[in-house]
């Protein structure tokens, strides 16, 4: 196994990296990683009874949503990563937290995962199943992923666990996001959580699918769209190159949104709560 060591945090907290990290290392020793993002996921939770951490990595966040929720329950299939969660989850004595080691997705099945050295926060499942890009781009980055390790996993639905009270549910998956929310129908028909999605228009496309006809169909369940920065984003969302374009502008550092049941929607919050005015 890799060498691995603790980080100490000036947040108080001790995060567990691989040595050489190219990521995290220098982000956690400042601080939460993407702290931004959990303080503002709090303003629209209502039901602090379990959170779902889909991509839970070294535990980075689960030991933040820890201190809110009752329970975690973290999904992680890399080896390397499971033993950083464990660790981080030990010296920072978090007990009511859950590891389940395998992946995610749409439905029961064996698959692999293509790991990154130093760089755990980019490990994706297998695509080799998915419609494929044309042309060189894609060419390059085929013979990109062949150099990479490796490793088998089994693959779950989440709503196979019947997860019951469910408030929030992250997913950081490297372009998964689609097919774990397939896997979620029943959890989400039923608990109504507020949901944070990573969307990079270059990882949806990686497995096939498009970002915004994800968003699209995550709106067809009565939720809305949520910037952390802008608030409720009720127009349209397109590709463009890598980028994913909200009414034709890219918006820097906005990797993730947040939908939320349109039953809870608080409007009265909005000028309180967001950085800046809709456009």
């Amino acid at each position: 196994m890799s060498n691995i060591l603790p980080i100490q945090s000036k947040d108080g907290h001790i995060y567990w990296v691989e040595e050489g990290d190219t990521l995290y290392i220098q982000r956690l020793k400042a601080g939460q990683y993407q702290s931004s993002n959990w303080h503002f996921a709090q303003t629209l939770i209502d039901d602090w009874t379990r959170c779902i951490d889909v991509g839970t990595n070294n535990a980075c966040n689960a030991i933040h949503y820890a201190k809110r929720f009752q329970t975690v329950e973290c999904f992680e299939p890399t080896p390397l990563a499971q033993q950083l969660w464990a660790n981080t989850v030990r010296d920072n004595n978090v007990s009511n937290v859950a590891l389940y080691k395998n992946a995610v997705g749409e439905c029961q099945k064996t698959t692999e995962i293509v790991t990154h050295d130093r760089n755990g926060g980019h490990n994706h499942l297998s695509n080799a199943d998915r419609p494929r890009w044309t042309g060189k781009q894609w060419a390059e980055r085929n013979a990109r992923a062949r150099t990479r390790v490796c490793v088998p996993v089994q693959v779950e639905t989440l709503d196979s666990y019947n997860f019951t009270n469910v408030g929030f549910i992250k997913i950081d998956v490297e372009g998964y996001e689609k097919f774990v929310l397939e896997g979620a129908q029943q959890l989400i028909q039923t608990s109504r959580p507020t949901i944070q999605l990573e969307i990079v228009a270059n990882q949806c496309r990686k497995f096939g699918y498009w970002g915004e006809d994800m968003i699209e169909w995550i709106r067809t369940w009565d939720y809305t769209v949520i910037s952390r920065k802008r608030g409720p984003l009720l127009g349209k969302f397109e590709s463009y190159r890598t980028e994913l374009r909200y009414e034709g502008v890219k918006y820097k550092g906005e990797m993730d949104l947040w939908f939320q049941p349109n039953e809870r929607m608080r409007t009265y919050m909005f000028d309180e709560l967001f950085e800046e005015t809709l456009p």
